[in-house]
């Protein structure tokens, strides 16, 4: 066994990182099984490298006869773009024979009994005479699926994501644990606990189905873990998700935990219905400054670069079943998350590869295969998640009433011709910012959804449960509509009454 060596932050290309791993740890030969590597290593390539790649996720599976790669012998296997490329040979339960692809699968051992498993997923490219196929290695299982070449490059292109939020964030969590990515939860210290106990449960309706399909995190490939915000360290992570309401960023220890996100670097995507103020940055035109009093306490966004933050479009409905414990979300409308790209190509490119994963889950049920829905798809306009303001400000907020609250549908349904009005209004707006008629969402396809959303809308339940404060995507939606001289009465009416209910509530 080679001596541990100390941790090099300061490693910068993929062959001195990786001698520096393997230094850490011992060969585990068992005939077909091979070498680990161990847990806490991880860096991301440059700007010249085409993958982030976290170490802590390598496992090489040998082949009978050949030597794993060593410090001394790592140069005839290194790519410049980091990965590892093994002789023909190596993994032959994945060589094609007689122009076939041999579908053996494989166990891998995993590094530490009883803890997280480290090989979270892992992507072989490789060639042989055109065949193509993918594998993968997935928690102790090699699965088919990428292409032959007769060399195999080993490129882990697992993620490992922070979610703020387990309520909402669970339903992104849930997908990305079936992708093979790492989730850790920010959120109370009670609902951590009950995480870290028995996973978190996401109810969905799949088409063809007659009853809910449940994803239990404790069975998904991805490992999840849970904790309050400030037992949280911000490093390590790839990606943060923002999924909680916006007023709850001002909140102590979640500020705190957002402040140190921002000045780590990592790339936010929030699923929040009210846009980051650095997002709208990116939007040509706006004034942002003009804005500011859209948002409960802006300043928890003055650390963050515009370049990487992005936003999703929330436009899945979902909500935990009062009867069931915290960790139980239950999907209203299974429509898709709409996410536009970064400024980085790199950033979104590992977008793009998390939109990938999620699109090939199958999930296993009554012994069936079935595919799922709600995925993220990653679009190249910073428009397409603002197609959610038309739907907000006919629905959401127009469940808000002088003496109560009604349903989304109600809201929608109960004078069609002003929701269209409303919604083809909303829908000018974005396009007088820059928006394409096909960055939004027709007005039909929207009213035949919101037939089925037969609760009120959160920012309605929040607002009658006596909040102090809610997103205010309509108050957000009139101060940008005066930056372009557009006005309209019926957004002018929501916001007043929405104002009247918060000073109540005050």
């Amino acid at each position: 066994m080679l001596a541990p060596a100390p941790w090099d932050e300061s490693a910068s290309d993929a062959l001195t990182v990786l001698r520096a791993v393997l230094r850490d740890e011992s060969f585990v030969r068992t005939g077909k099984i091979s070498h680990k590597i161990s847990q806490g290593a991880r860096f991301s390539c440059d700007s010249n490298h085409t993958a982030l790649i976290s170490l802590s996720n390598y496992h090489f599976v040998q082949g009978r006869g050949h030597r794993p790669p060593t410090p001394a012998t790592l140069p005839e296997y290194i790519t410049p773009s980091g990965g590892l490329i093994l002789p023909e040979g190596d993994f032959d339960c994945l060589m094609a024979r007689n122009g076939r692809v041999k579908n053996h699968e494989r166990s891998i051992g995993f590094p530490f009994a009883g803890k997280s498993p480290i090989a979270r997923i892992i992507r072989f490219q490789a060639a042989s005479k055109g065949k193509t196929i993918t594998s993968r290695c997935n928690l102790g299982k090699i699965v088919r699926q990428t292409e032959l070449l007769g060399k195999y490059l080993i490129m882990p292109t697992s993620s490992t994501v922070l979610i703020f939020g387990a309520s909402y964030g669970s339903l992104l969590a849930a997908k990305l644990l079936l992708a093979g990515h790492s989730v850790k939860l920010v959120c109370l210290p009670d609902e951590a606990e009950l995480i870290n106990r028995e996973g978190i449960r996401v109810r969905m309706p799949v088409r063809g189905e007659d009853d809910l399909i449940e994803i239990d995190s404790r069975r998904a490939p991805g490992v999840l873990t849970a904790a309050p915000p400030d037992a949280v360290d911000a490093h390590g992570f790839d990606l943060a998700a923002l999924a909680m309401q916006e007023p709850q960023y001002g909140s102590p220890g979640v500020r705190g935990l957002l402040e140190a996100v921002a000045k780590a670097g990592i790339p936010c995507m929030s699923i929040m219905n009210m846009p980051p103020l650095p997002y709208l940055n990116r939007i040509p035109g706006l004034d942002t400054g003009a804005l500011t009093h859209c948002y409960t306490d802006p300043t928890v966004w003055a650390g963050f670069d515009p370049a990487l933050v992005t936003l999703c479009s929330p436009d899945p409905q979902a909500f935990r079943p009062p009867e069931e414990k915290t960790n139980v979300l239950q999907v209203a409308l299974p429509t898709n998350f709409k996410a536009a790209r970064f400024e980085s190509r790199d950033h979104t490119a590992m977008l793009r590869r998390m939109q990938a994963d999620i699109e090939a889950i199958r999930f296993e049920t009554a012994g069936r295969a079935i595919e799922l829905p709600v995925k993220l798809k990653v679009h190249d306009s910073v428009f397409v998640p603002l197609a959610k303001w038309s739907m907000l400000l006919t629905g959401n907020y127009r469940c808000i009433q002088k003496d109560g609250m009604r349903s989304i549908r109600d809201a929608v349904h109960g004078d069609i011709d002003q929701s269209r009005a409303i919604y083809e209004w909303v829908g000018e707006l974005c396009q007088a910012l820059g928006a394409a008629p096909g960055d939004l969402v027709p007005f039909e396809k929207y009213a035949k959804a919101a037939e089925g959303l037969v609760k009120p809308s959160s920012a309605a339940r929040a607002l009658f449960g006596g909040a102090a404060n809610i997103e205010r995507v309509d108050s957000l939606v009139k101060a940008i509509a005066a930056q372009k001289g557009m006005r309209s009465d019926a957004i002018d009416e929501t916001v007043a009454l929405v104002d009247h209910w918060l000073g109540k509530n005050r």
